[in-house]
């Protein structure tokens, strides 16, 4: 082995030393408060939504990034209407919503690990890595609500998390904050780990601001997609993965973080451009059934 290569070895090690120390030391002296994401709703029926509801809605939706609506589940056709009351709802092609899409409902997704025929399909998986949805659209398109309803939730794990990406924005360190301003990433529809692959394939790359202003808010919020798998724009690609990690200890930090654990009813509407999320796993193999459905904002 080279002096070079003893040497450069060394410095990479003293430098991720250095990051992570800095990560702490700054993490410690934010005076920034704890994320206001999965702010409750209790007065509000999904299937008989009033003019002054969808106010509401929307309001607290632009500020908090998620919200929960508290009620009883209802059929997989309400929540369609309900989601028509947001915005445009879109259907994707099959490949794109796990082949599992309700019957003559295709804009309804069932999010679960219930086979068809309702056995249990053990040790299932999906959508358990941090990520953003409609990424793979361009411009004004990406900017999507998801709405989840639950049906079946199981007595452990299950739990969907969210990361603020408004609420970051203010405590990571200032020349982060202005390489991201000038900064796109791109995404590969392919790569996304839940679509299928042929169908994905004919997806074009889509390349996003990192730092993106909101149409209807005007707020700024981090965009990275999903941060284990996306490129920085011309950025080599270990540095990319090295900044993308680093700003993790940020974005995924405690602070920045909500964790809902649902219950039968349960509406959690979320702006995908203002916050991350991912299904937390860990309900081995008990039911959990919920169904999604997507809006554009209008």
């Amino acid at each position: 082995m080279s002096l070079a290569t003893v040497f450069k070895s060394f410095f990479y090690v003293f430098i991720t030393l250095l990051v992570n120390v800095l990560v702490i030391l700054n993490v410690q002296a934010s005076q920034t408060p704890k994320t206001e994401m999965g702010k409750i709703l209790r007065n509000i029926d999904i299937s008989n939504v009033s003019a002054e509801d969808l106010k509401v809605i929307q309001s607290e939706l632009l500020l908090h990034g998620v919200i929960v609506i508290k009620g009883k589940p209802v059929s997989p056709e309400v929540l369609f209407k309900f989601s028509q009351r947001l915005g445009r709802v879109p259907t994707l092609p099959k490949g794109l919503a796990f082949y599992n899409q309700v019957e003559g409902l295709e804009a309804v997704t069932r999010v679960t690990n219930l086979a068809k025929d309702g056995s249990i399909i053990k040790g299932h998986k999906a959508a358990e890595y941090w990520h953003q949805d409609g990424d793979f659209r361009s411009g004004s398109d990406s900017l999507m609500m998801n709405i989840l309803h639950a049906h079946l939730v199981p007595k452990k794990g299950g739990e969907t998390g969210f990361l603020d990406g408004q609420r970051v924005l203010k405590v990571i360190p200032k020349w982060l904050f202005d390489f991201f301003e000038q900064t796109n990433f791109y995404v590969v529809p392919s790569d996304i780990p839940d679509f299928d692959k042929k169908e994905s394939s004919n997806l074009p790359r889509v390349t996003h601001r990192c730092i993106r202003i909101h149409e209807i808010s005007n707020t700024k919020s981090l965009y990275l997609s999903m941060p284990d798998v996306v490129q920085l724009n011309n950025i080599p690609k270990d540095l990319s993965e090295e900044l993308l990690n680093y700003t993790m200890k940020y974005l995924a930090n405690n602070e920045n973080t909500y964790i809902h654990h649902w219950e039968p009813g349960d509406t959690l509407v979320w702006d995908n451009t203002l916050v991350f999320h991912r299904g937390m796993g860990n309900y081995e193999n008990e039911k959990r059934l919920l169904y999604r459905a997507q809006a554009f904002w209008k």
